[in-house]
């Protein structure tokens, strides 16, 4: 690339945007390994296969690795909760 011809407010908006994008991949990392370790929380709890992930309209949810079902993460936990564990029955009967 030849840069002989560009501004220097060329180089300092390339600048800034490459510290913003390091900035989102750096968040991104980090919600990645929280929603891992909550994941690695709940596993102990929940008798199913399972992923956590967020949903713009929901919220964060629980879905069902199986089939696909998704319930929102607090009713899942508060079925946790009332009865210490969360089975596939108590899912599709309670959260969904």
């Amino acid at each position: 690339m030849d840069t002989t011809n560009q501004t220097p407010a060329v180089f300092i908006k390339a600048a800034k945007t490459s510290i913003s994008i390091r900035a989102l991949v750096k968040s991104k990392s980090k919600y990645d390994f929280e929603l891992e370790a909550l994941e690695k929380k709940l596993e102990k709890f929940i008798e199913f296969d399972f992923f956590v992930m967020y949903q713009p309209s929901d919220g964060f949810v629980i879905v069902q690795k199986e089939d696909g079902d998704n319930a929102p993460l607090a009713k899942c936990i508060a079925i946790i909760e009332k009865h210490g564990c969360l089975s596939y029955d108590n899912y599709t009967d309670e959260c969904i």
